[in-house]
């Protein structure tokens, strides 16, 4: 059965707000180890929506050996001290080399947060886990929809699923659309030969309003 690495880094980071530190983050979540696959099939927990949205999708689709590394989310607010981001990181480096080999890789992100020290954070993350699973080794991300894609950040995964809404309420959705595509790939480097990351899910609308004027510039865009 496939071995899946789960982890995610949840921040909207704003640069003219106070640096968010690990006290931020351990009042939100800041999970590790085995307490993120307990917490992610409870009927409530504080994980990000996306990781118990995963969870329920994998366990309903097939045996999975669940690989759970660590899952950190702050409230909205300044860039992470260099220091907690760092800390962070090594946690997320040393979990995925002493689980390997693994068959696949999600990873939850935000896709807004930066540190001090690194304005690009979540491709570093991203750039991390590639570097130490390598290239054969299916890596899918999912962030919101105002995500910084930046060039490190698409070398370095195989599919990037965004958000539909806003307000956020696909969150799981898109994590469940995450877990069908590590199925899909775990194992193989289709997507990995000469092709740069697919990028599922960017409809950009609001729940309850599809006339809005971004919605309609994003569909015809879409020729639909």
């Amino acid at each position: 059965m496939p071995r899946i690495a789960v982890l995610g880094l949840h921040l909207e980071a704003n640069a003219f707000a106070p640096p968010t530190r690990r006290e931020d983050f351990a009042r939100q979540c800041l999970v590790q180890g085995e307490a993120v696959s307990t917490l992610a099939r409870s009927e409530a927990s504080h994980l990000p929506a996306e990781i118990p949205g995963f969870y329920r999708r994998m366990d309903a689709t097939g045996p999975w050996c669940a690989v759970p590394l660590l899952v950190a989310a702050a409230p909205p607010g300044g860039p992470i001290e260099q220091a907690v981001f760092l800390d962070l990181l090594d946690a997320m480096r040393r979990g995925l080399a002493a689980a390997l080999p693994l068959d696949g890789i999600y990873l939850a992100s935000h896709g807004a947060s930066s540190a001090t020290g690194e304005q690009d954070s979540d491709g570093v993350i991203a750039a991390m886990i590639r570097q130490v699973v390598g290239p054969a080794v299916p890596v899918v991300c999912s962030h919101d929809l105002h995500c910084n894609v930046s060039e490190l950040l698409v070398e370095s995964v195989d599919a990037l699923v965004v958000y539909r809404t806003n307000p956020h309420v696909d969150m799981a959705a898109r994590a469940a659309e995450s877990a069908d595509l590590l199925r899909r790939i775990a194992g193989r480097r289709a997507l990995r030969a000469g092709l740069r990351p697919a990028a599922a899910g960017s409809a950009f609308r609001h729940p309850a309003d599809r006339s809005r004027p971004l919605c309609r510039a994003h569909r015809r865009g879409r020729g639909r």
